[in-house]
């Protein structure tokens, strides 16, 4: 009878931990400028806003980073970023935040 409460109770606990909403987004991307050219490869700076609305609002999560935002390295102006990784100014993203529809605006250098 222990042994079936325990096997209960085990895959109870791994339905949990499975169904967990994970608090990261993986975010890649191309950094250009204004004539659009790939941006020079090496450190930039990256900034991430996310908001329910397509324009104005207020923004319901940002990953700003810190000092002059998330760093990212860029070859040939492509760039990796794990948005709400937790370090400094990198919080998770709150998962009661984000269950919808949403728009992402990025700020680079």
């Amino acid at each position: 009878m222990k042994r079936l409460l325990l096997s209960i109770a085990s895959v109870l606990l791994l339905s949990l931990a499975y169904g967990q909403i994970p608090g990261t987004l993986s975010y890649q991307g191309i950094l250009v400028d204004g004539i659009g050219t790939p941006v020079a490869d090496g450190v930039h700076f990256v900034k991430f806003d996310f908001y329910t609305v397509s324009s104005g609002g207020s923004a319901i999560y940002s990953s700003t980073g810190t000092g002059s935002g998330n760093s990212v390295t860029t070859y040939k102006g492509m760039f990796t970023f794990i948005i709400g990784s937790g370090s400094a100014g990198n919080a998770a993203i709150p998962t009661n935040k984000c269950d919808n529809q949403d728009w992402v605006q990025v700020t680079a250098d």
